[in-house]
């Protein structure tokens, strides 16, 4: 059981890291007020819509701290797009046979929540499907995706004519410098799709504030020593629009149940 539980965990992070995937993002508009209810909600849904007709690979939420207008990103990850829509129609599908085995009035509670919990997923939201760049970025030995992470996304918005530049620079400055530091767990790159959204991001694991923290300084640090770094002014010539949000890792899905992160 301990070596078959490695092996889920090891295939995880494989996916999670350096598979070439895409990503349904979904940033959700859910009233602060109302987040508890949803993610016990979310959670009873998410398990229930499980089966062997789901396509999805992984299912992760994070709650906004900083930035971006929104409370909650829920990113599912497919092998390709076409799966996308075809695992939305199964999860309904599974859903709707759950509740068609209930009895009339255990059907008519279930589907109040499933309509609650639908509302609360659809008021306000956006989406978009980003690829991950292949073998782009790191994973720390150490990272565990059931534990509480910071996660800081980066967003930039380089001409599509300069992209394979940039990701090249990005690479060579951010995320070495990232992996030598060490604070970082895991660190990926994400190319636009389809949806409206930047023609790059990044997103780097942290597993405290004060790990973020002491990164920060640290490459503020290095900054001030290598102020003729070419590579880093490239990087700012091109990059276009950038922005950055900041995030919390909520829960994700793991062996059918939705696991809140610790």
């Amino acid at each position: 059981m301990k070596k078959l539980k490695f092996i889920i965990f090891f295939l995880l992070i494989v996916n999670f890291s350096f598979a070439q995937n895409y990503l349904n993002i979904t940033y959700l508009k859910v009233p602060r007020q109302n987040i508890s209810e949803f993610l016990s909600l979310h959670k009873e849904m998410s398990e229930i819509s499980q089966g062997e007709n789901r396509l999805i690979k992984r299912h992760s939420v994070y709650a906004h701290r900083h930035a971006g207008n929104y409370s909650l990103v829920v990113v599912n990850s497919f092998d390709s797009p076409a799966d996308i829509g075809k695992d939305q129609s199964a999860s309904g599908a599974n859903l709707t046979a759950y509740s068609n085995s209930l009895s009339e009035e255990d059907k008519k509670s279930f589907n109040k929540k499933r309509s609650r919990w639908f509302n609360l997923y659809l008021e306000g939201h956006t989406d978009e499907v980003r690829v991950r760049s292949k073998d782009s970025g790191f994973t720390n030995e150490n990272f565990d995706p059931t534990k509480k992470s910071i996660v800081v996304v980066s967003w930039y918005n380089p001409k599509w004519s300069d992209l394979g530049e940039f990701r090249k620079v990005f690479e060579k400055q951010k995320f070495e410098t990232e992996k030598r530091l060490g604070n970082c767990q895991l660190a990926l790159s994400t190319g636009h799709y389809s949806g409206r959204g930047p023609t790059f991001s990044a997103a780097m694991w942290y597993p405290s504030w004060e790990a973020f923290a002491k990164n920060e300084a640290e490459l503020d640090k290095l900054q001030s020593e290598n102020n003729d770094n070419n590579d880093g002014a490239r990087l700012w010539e091109i990059g276009g629009a950038h922005w950055d949000d900041i995030l919390v890792s909520v829960g994700l899905m793991m062996d059918g149940k939705f696991v809140l992160a610790k």
